[in-house]
């Protein structure tokens, strides 16, 4: 991967634009297991999903999970297979997981309590790179919600009028659309999916999974 990079340009000079770049994320991955001296799977595992109790969360099947598995559709509707995930794409995709253990992943992010837990979730949700005056920023609004700042891996939508300050971040692979936001100072957050690429029913579940947040916890 970072061979294969040498040589090519950059879009625009660093720190002057935002362009959502699931490569970005993956040499976040390469850069966080080469810090901890291990494959990033086993970091995500020992850092986040073991202390929260995330056991169906794992980035391929194990035996037996294959009968649980949501199948996924293309554009056409034809069901797409399940592909295994590669360990240069894990820390951008391919990790499967269950309602369940999302509600777990949420409860963390919007609990209170803990001074190491607290000043965790103070650094995940800050806002980092603000948008005024990045050129380009693309890739980042979903919902008709433009982003206003980058926090670690979120996409933040700041408070206006009656809408609560809204963090997010969508994905998609072989099939499946995801999204979850969360309003971390109101204690709600809604993770949602479908299991088929379709543009417009991705913005319709992005739009209801906003407006429900806005009605649950309106300012």
């Amino acid at each position: 991967m970072i061979a294969a990079m040498h040589g090519e340009p950059f879009l625009f000079p660093p720190g002057t634009g935002a362009l959502y770049s699931n490569l970005g994320f993956d040499l976040l991955g390469l850069a966080i297991s080469g810090a901890a001296g291990k494959p990033y799977a086993t970091v995500l595992e020992e850092r986040v999903l073991r202390p929260r109790g995330m056991v169906d969360t794992v980035f391929n099947p194990r035996p037996g999970d294959e009968g649980r598995l949501m199948q996924g559709h293309n554009f056409d509707g034809t069901p797409l297979p399940f592909v295994p995930t590669p360990m240069t794409m894990e820390c951008a995709s391919g990790l499967y997981t269950t309602p369940n253990d999302m509600l777990k992943w949420i409860t963390w992010h919007l609990a209170q309590g803990g001074s190491e837990d607290d000043a965790r979730r103070i650094i995940d949700h800050a806002s980092l790179v603000r948008r005024d005056g990045l050129s380009p920023a693309l890739g980042l609004d979903d919902g008709g919600a433009p982003m206003d700042a980058m926090a670690l891996g979120w996409v933040v939508v700041e408070a206006d009028g009656n809408r609560p300050l809204v963090l997010h971040k969508s994905g998609g692979r072989q099939g499946m659309f995801t999204y979850v936001a969360i309003a971390p100072t109101r204690g709600v957050g809604v993770f949602a999916a479908i299991n088929q690429f379709n543009a417009g029913g991705f913005e319709a579940m992005v739009h209801a999974v906003n407006e429900l947040i806005y009605q649950l916890a309106p300012r």
